[in-house]
């Protein structure tokens, strides 16, 4: 199977206890050293949740500069999985809308049927992901319409605009019927 790059950039997590935190985020200064700074993401968790989701990176972390990897994404309810990745460089990624979730059963993401993965590029720092599960389709923000997408799409969206989209597409949800999950992971120098 051919294997396709998303090389804009790439954003990895590890798994975190459901919910949704402050996070600190490194970008590369002039001099190729990261600087760290602050950014708070505010998605709203779900503390009304009825079933719990998890993310984690398929590869040990830290991500080494050129090593490939995706995550698997689990729910302990049947539903469908929504994958956004928020980037040390400032760019944000949509992974997946949609994607069907068996209960119990652990999915990789980008699904390896798409002949897609994610390879890590510079800057070098921590990139943040957040896993949306719903129970049944929601509007993507890249599709529009509850159609799946499992082809990793960046999106001009800053941080916190794709932040603010995925906390009004949850208000709109009664609360029994989503679940969150969000990690992060350091991407470092050096060659795979």
């Amino acid at each position: 199977m051919m294997t396709h790059r998303f090389a804009p950039r790439l954003f990895f997590a590890a798994l975190v206890a459901v919910g949704l935190a402050a996070c600190q985020t490194t970008q590369t200064g002039s001099t190729g050293s990261p600087s760290p700074q602050p950014q708070t993401i505010s998605v709203t968790p779900n503390v009304n949740a009825l079933f719990t989701v998890s993310i984690a990176p398929s590869v040990p972390t830290p991500v080494v500069l050129g090593q490939e990897m995706r995550f698997r994404v689990q729910s302990s309810e049947t539903g469908f999985a929504n994958v956004y990745m928020l980037g040390a460089s400032g760019q944000s990624l949509v992974v997946a809308e949609n994607m069907p979730l068996q209960a119990g059963r652990v999915r990789e993401v980008p699904d390896p049927v798409t002949g897609f993965s994610l390879t890590a590029t510079p800057p070098v720092g921590t990139d943040r992901v957040i896993l949306l599960v719903t129970r049944s389709p929601m509007a993507g923000i890249v599709t529009g319409s509850g159609a799946a997408m499992n082809t990793p799409q960046g999106v001009t969206l800053s941080h916190a605009d794709l932040v603010a989209r995925i906390n009004a597409k949850t208000a709109a949800i009664p609360d029994s019927n989503w679940a969150t999950a969000e990690g992060a992971v350091t991407v470092v120098g050096g060659r795979v």
